[in-house]
């Protein structure tokens, strides 16, 4: 497997999971996809823009033989696009989506507070049903550690592991 993409809506703990799933695999790079979005376009341009360049990059760091965890929320037509580019470039990738419920995506989490545009965000995507999509792994995370969730989709994945360490 050389790309894990981890879904979810906002405040689901997508970066955090992808971050430490990286550190556990042989030449993992961590890709967030809040780094691609040109912060001078509206939201809407962002996020087509954001996924465009993270796909983009994913795909660079794959072709040189690095297995990639990135975060960003997916749609089916997202993951479409996605998967239709990795397969034309013989890269395989999956997708796993972090799904805890709403209750717990709308409290302040870690050391970020939610702004109300945030919260307002996180409850449309889950009105959109960005945490029960129709492909992938879902996993609902909300009684685990991040590090417990990213052991999980580990071993769920199969992925080979950096020598030495213990999952």
């Amino acid at each position: 497997m050389n790309a894990v993409f981890v879904s979810g809506p906002i405040n689901s703990g997508k970066s955090t999971v992808a971050a430490l799933l990286s550190r556990m695999v042989p030449e993992g790079r961590f890709l967030d996809g809040d780094d691609y979005a040109p912060r001078d376009q509206p939201f809407e341009k962002r996020i087509v823009i954001g996924l465009a360049r993270l796909v983009e990059a994913a795909l660079l760091e794959a072709g040189k033989g690095r297995m990639v965890a990135a975060a960003h929320p997916l749609s089916a037509a997202d993951w479409t696009a996605v998967a239709e580019a990795f397969t034309r470039h013989r890269v395989e990738a999956r997708c796993v989506t972090l799904a805890p419920p709403l209750a717990l995506a709308l409290t302040n989490r870690g050391s970020r507070a939610l702004g109300d545009w945030e919260r307002n965000r996180i409850a449309e995507m889950y009105e959109l049903g960005f945490e029960r999509p129709s492909f992938g792994l879902i996993l609902d995370n909300s009684g685990e550690t991040p590090e417990a969730t990213a052991r999980r989709i580990h071993r769920a994945l199969g992925l080979p592991a950096v020598a030495g360490q213990s999952l």
